[in-house]
């Protein structure tokens, strides 16, 4: 490769829309390939063959115009030479310098990275105040371009971090990014979780995320947390069933005094917007009786007068 074969790149870049990494064309080195020839422009190569007597030889496919790289090679590049003498070196200047911009970018996007925290689920958080410090463009470009989504995308990202649009969005390839209330969410995409039905305690599907045991009163221990509900087996209609929440799903929670929309309960705790997507509820034949890992429907906790108790344990999901 030559220094016309990396603006040709250039504006094959511009054109497909490739941001800030396809400003600098072909690099000179990558994990495998040493391009020593790229800054030198295919005149001064043609010129020192035909000086010494060197033959080469020209791809047929270079001269066939069904290609976009040979149309901007045959009736781009000579264009500029005609309206400015020198474009092509002052071209390959540039790309040079942009390069060596893309590697600023390069490293202000692993410091964000490094100020992002990972869950033990692979969900990044990444904080507005690292996203925004400076370029934040340039970062977000750094940070999400090879997971799916357009340049015009990610400015649509960087929009909502600036007005502060809580709860947006964006799906790219695998992930999806959730603006939160003050940091950046990465999450993977999940297949959304399935339904399960409970028929009695011994009834569980195999590959339901909930446990449901027989106990007793005297074995209740509220600090095992809040993964784990202890309910009244008395007052309960089955079957069960345990499924994601809906947005129109209410219950009334244990001490409130009335009914609450499940989102709203959600909201108020402050539950993150990844968190709250996978949240499970669960349901008797007659109400939704727990907001798993959150709060437990009044009239079903289990008390010192409850004859049996089941112990529902909620796995990781």
């Amino acid at each position: 490769h030559h220094a016309d074969d990396a603006m040709e790149s250039f504006f094959l870049g511009l054109m497909r829309g490739l941001g800030a990494g396809g400003w600098s064309g072909i690099r000179p080195r990558t994990d495998i390939f040493l391009r020593p020839l790229i800054e030198v422009e295919r005149s001064t190569i043609v010129g020192y063959a035909e000086e010494h007597g060197i033959p080469w030889r020209e791809d047929a496919s270079n001269a066939d115009s069904t290609y976009l790289r040979n149309r901007v090679r045959h009736e781009l590049l000579p264009l500029f030479d005609q309206w400015r003498p020198g474009t092509r070196h002052n071209l390959n200047r540039n790309m040079r310098l942009f390069a060596e911009l893309d590697l600023l970018a390069r490293a202000a996007g692993a410091e964000v990275i490094r100020k992002a925290r990972t869950d033990a689920d692979g969900v990044v958080r990444v904080p507005f105040a690292a996203v925004l410090d400076q370029a934040p463009l340039i970062v977000l470009h750094r940070l999400l371009r090879d997971k799916g989504f357009h340049p015009d995308r990610i400015g649509d990202i960087l929009s909502a971090i600036r007005d502060e649009r809580t709860g947006s969005r964006f799906p790219g390839d695998g992930v999806e990014v959730i603006v939160d209330r003050d940091e950046l969410v990465i999450t993977p995409q999940r297949l959304a979780a399935g339904s399960f039905r409970f028929v009695h305690p011994n009834d569980a599907p195999h590959d339901a995320p909930l446990r449901i045991t027989t106990s007793a009163f005297k074995e209740v221990d509220p600090a095992v947390g809040p993964s784990t509900a202890w309910l009244d087996a008395d007052r309960i209609a089955w079957p069960l069933e345990l499924r994601p929440w809906r947005h129109a799903d209410r219950m009334r929670p244990d001490g409130l005094g009335g009914s609450k929309l499940i989102s709203d309960i959600l909201t108020d705790a402050k539950i993150p917007g990844d968190k709250k997507d996978r949240a499970l509820v669960l349901a008797d034949a007659e109400r939704i009786i727990w907001l798993c890992g959150h709060r437990i429907a009044e009239g079903v906790k289990a008390t010192a007068g409850s004859s049996r108790v089941l112990r529902m344990d909620l796995l990781e999901v």
